[in-house]
């Protein structure tokens, strides 16, 4: 039998209990039950082949409108959709793999013929480090750690720490610790720990004590209003809570590098410190539906807060958990599933979502709270996971989008935007959509950090 069967106890609708109820009325919920899952899950089928054919054909065309080999925008990370497909379809692993790998040495000369090219996780140099390591690991890509000049790591490793330092930019996508990302998915780069070591340091010079624990510099210029008089903002009690750009990402790090043996006294202070000033943020419940701010500014909670992977209370959930994997300390578990399980209960209408993609629409929430369905084997996360894949599904209305997708821009940027990226675009969607057929833990969503 197939692992990617559907588990058809996992999508439950009904609330009422079937032993509670009379034999027949037991029936009939069975029967409504099997009678959805058996339609999503075809629906489901019939838009991952729809986006297939998609991306086959973005892979052999040139796109002159977007960095073609960003990991989140280009046809690198497409990459990780032929991998989940070839979970997916085993007869056409062969084939996947095939093409993983062309785009892959396509990827390698573009950044040989790019002197120019950027550095970051999101669409540089590290993003496609980052995909080689983990194509690498799982057995894709036949190449050596040392097939990486050690300049290039040296040249990546001083840029990075420049941006975290001199920038205050330490964010995943486009700062200084997308490189600390790279380094924590090489199982075997020449001295790696030599490389952690340099990102810590930088760590510690954005340090911040404040009165609960620590905080770091992040940028947080992006918060400042249209206005000609620019707000002055106080670092010690301003920070961004995400995962894309803010401290919860930060303390990921901290997390996994405990947790690969790593700094361990060190990294494991530096969890407590943070994960005690994150949770002196967290919101009275009788202000807010949500736990946590998303953003803090001069010491106040600023209104408006989501669900996404990129910000917002998942990503401090996130953040917690692996400060208790790492740490072993209870009340972080106990913390992240309080959140988790206050999430769930959201209305997904009430979610903040806007369109399907997984930086900060209903695939990348489907895709967190799966992911935590697999780490504790709680049964209401892969419910509520498998609402928001019905959400996504519902998304796919737009009849010039592709496979119906579109990605949310505002009218002033133009208005919705179809795009085939893995971020925000049908790439994305498409490997999360595989996911919710899979039934064992998928990898692919290392990338995302948040395992």
């Amino acid at each position: 039998m197939s692992m990617y069967l559907v588990d058809y106890f996992a999508i439950i609708l009904p609330t009422v209990h079937p032993i509670s109820c009379s034999p027949l009325l037991q029936i009939m919920i069975y029967s409504y039950t099997l009678i959805y899952v058996t339609v999503m899950r075809e629906q489901i089928i019939t838009k991952i082949e729809e986006i297939y054919l998609l991306i086959i054909d973005f892979i052999e065309k040139e796109h002159p409108e977007i960095n073609p080999f960003s990991l989140f925008e280009g046809k690198t990370g497409a990459a990780l959709f032929f991998y989940q497909y070839a979970h997916y379809k085993p007869e056409k692993k062969k084939a996947c793999y095939e093409i993983i790998n062309q785009i892959m040495e396509e990827a390698f000369q573009y950044i040989s013929e790019t002197p120019d090219m950027k550095t970051s996780y999101c669409d540089g140099i590290t993003g496609i480090l980052w995909l080689t390591q983990f194509l690498r690991n799982q057995g894709v890509m036949d190449m050596k750690a040392e097939d990486i000049p050690e300049e290039i790591i040296r040249q990546l490793s001083e840029h990075s720490t420049l941006q975290t330092v001199e920038q205050n930019n330490p964010d995943l996508l486009h700062g200084g610790f997308g490189f600390w990302a790279f380094l924590l998915e090489s199982t075997d780069l020449p001295d790696k720990g030599k490389w952690i070591r340099e990102q810590l340091k930088a760590l510690d010079k954005i340090k911040l004590k404040t009165a609960a624990g620590c905080n770091w510099k992040v940028d947080l210029d992006i918060f400042q209003t249209e206005t000609n008089e620019k707000m002055i903002i106080d670092p010690i009690t301003s920070t961004h809570l995400g995962l894309a750009h803010g401290t919860s990402f930060i303390l990921i790090l901290l997390a996994k590098t405990n947790i690969q043996g790593h700094f361990k006294k060190e990294t494991e202070t530096l969890i407590h410190e943070g994960l005690a000033h994150l949770h002196s943020l967290k919101l009275k419940e009788s202000v807010s539906t949500y736990t946590y701010p998303m953003v803090v500014l001069n010491g106040v909670a600023q209104s408006g807060s989501r669900l996404a992977w990129c910000n917002g209370d998942l990503c401090v959930a996130t953040a917690f958990w692996l400060g208790w994997k790492a740490t072993k300390k209870e009340a972080y578990k106990k913390e992240a599933l309080d959140i988790l399980r206050k999430a769930k209960s959201m209305e997904i209408k009430k979610g903040g979502t806007q369109d399907a993609g997984l930086c900060h629409g209903t695939a990348g929430i489907s895709q967190l709270f799966r992911r935590f369905y697999w780490e504790t084997s709680e049964e209401e996360f892969a419910k509520v996971s498998n609402g928001w894949i019905q959400a996504t599904l519902e998304m796919a209305n737009y009849k010039d989008g592709y496979a119906g997708f579109k990605t949310y821009r505002s009218e002033t940027y133009g208005g919705p935007h179809a795009e085939y990226g893995f971020l925000s675009g049908i790439s994305g969607i498409g490997t999360v959509l595989l996911s919710a057929l899979s039934k064992e833990p998928t990898q692919w969503d290392r990338v995302l950090q948040i395992c």
